[in-house]
């Protein structure tokens, strides 16, 4: 891996591509704008299916056309006993990595 001394001019550095630091950088660009400089530093090079990110979803966001699984009821064992409950509009996804990579 080289590295650099040479400054670098942005108003934004992220570091860390994964789905944390390229969901601040869209963030970024949606509420400032295009000419916003965004650094995002990351050594790796991801583009397979590496791992997935599951969230509460509860209204529209950029990655709605990257959901691969939507649950909107849960299960949860207590007590030896198996409690279901529906998740009232907040439903469980799942994105799947090599789909946001493909993506971003």
């Amino acid at each position: 891996m080289k590295f650099s001394t040479q400054a670098v001019d942005r108003d934004w550095v992220i570091c860390g591509a994964g789905l944390a630091g390229l969901s601040l950088a869209v963030r970024l660009l949606e509420t400032r704008g295009p000419d916003e400089r965004i650094l995002l530093i990351d050594p790796e090079r991801r583009r397979e299916y590496d791992r997935t990110w599951c969230f509460r979803d509860g209204s529209q966001h950029a990655f709605d056309g990257l959901i691969s699984k939507r649950w909107k009821r849960a299960s949860v064992l207590k007590h030896n006993q198996t409690v279901e409950t529906h998740l009232k509009g907040r439903d469980y996804c799942m994105i799947r990595s090599d789909a946001f990579y493909a993506y971003y």
